[in-house]
């Protein structure tokens, strides 16, 4: 099995208040996603509608052997009841390529519901043991309400290319990957389907040390299948904060980011384009960047070993 060699303390440092808890017993690994950690998403095919399902309690118990406990609490399929579920052991299995525990499951009664809940198909592929926790969980209740879960934090390495636009500059593409050009979070508020974007320790010219700490707050979020959007309207701006002052303080001096567009996947990252002013050079010229992103949950150039 490939293991990655991860550096994460950037993200790990930058995940806020993620309030997932992981922790170990001898023969087993403890994950749980709590509250503010996911949401679910549920298309009841029956009424054709949509209901967004907030604060639900995911807890997986990993044992050694590959088998897996989990109980759902909190699960609201729509508005009128809440349900508390424990499921059956399930096994899982390792990928061989990535490393990713992964689990198709059939046909599973939680453990004392009778026949009233049937889980026709649950599919995991996560790997929770990082922070912010990577997993693409989606499952199926009575051949009727599919349900997609969503993390509320979701962090990635980039592969960027950075287009400097500003007057008289004389190295104007700069291409680089991972801490080169720095990592990125996205947090999703499912109550406003809102999401701030932030870029960490973010680096937009080739031959120059100073980094930025970007926050862009209250752009707008579209689910899709397996995913979600973020596309921002064509030239309106937004303003940029310091992800690092209180929630409270102003906004950047001469910063501003607009024509956001990401697409983002759980089961495999997103790509990313925006434009965006950094202040002034010491020529009073605005600083002005066209930026290219792929987004993935691993270093691109994370080495491996067998």
């Amino acid at each position: 099995m490939k293991k990655y060699l991860l550096s994460l303390g950037v993200i790990a440092a930058a995940t806020l208040s993620l309030t997932s808890c992981l922790g170990s017993g001898k023969n087993e690994t403890n994950y749980d996603f709590t509250y503010s950690d996911c949401f679910n998403y549920v298309v009841d095919r029956q009424e054709n509608t949509v209901y967004v399902g907030h604060s639900p309690i995911y807890k997986f118990v990993f044992h050694n052997d590959l088998a897996l406990d989990m109980d759902i609490t909190n699960l609201k399929l729509n508005a009128d009841q809440t349900l508390n579920l424990r499921f059956p052991t399930m096994s899982t299995q390792i990928s061989s390529t990535d490393g990713f525990t992964i689990f198709t499951a059939y046909n599973v009664l939680p453990v004392g519901a009778g026949s009233s809940y049937e889980f026709d198909t649950i599919k995991f592929r996560g790997y929770p043991w990082r922070s912010p926790a990577i997993y693409d969980l989606t499952y199926t209740v009575n051949d009727r309400y599919d349900v997609t879960v969503y993390p509320t934090v979701l962090g990635y390495y980039a592969q960027a290319t950075v287009t400097n636009k500003t007057e008289g500059a004389t190295d104007p593409v700069f291409t680089g990957k991972d801490l080169e050009v720095g990592t990125y979070m996205i947090t999703i508020n499912s109550e406003k389907m809102t999401a701030s974007l932030f870029v960490m320790e973010g680096k937009f010219e080739k031959n120059s040390y100073d980094t930025e700490r970007l926050e862009v707050r209250n752009l707008p979020v579209t689910i899709i299948d397996g995913g979600f959007r973020i596309v921002t309207e064509p030239g309106v701006t937004y303003p940029v904060y310091d992800y690092q002052q209180a929630s409270s303080a102003s906004a950047l001096t001469d910063y501003s980011m607009s024509d956001i567009s990401l697409t983002a996947y759980l089961s495999t990252g997103a790509s990313l384009s925006y434009n965006c002013t950094l202040g002034k050079n010491n020529q009073g010229y605005p600083k002005n960047y066209n930026v290219s992103t792929t987004l993935r949950y691993f270093p691109f150039s994370a080495e491996t070993q067998q």
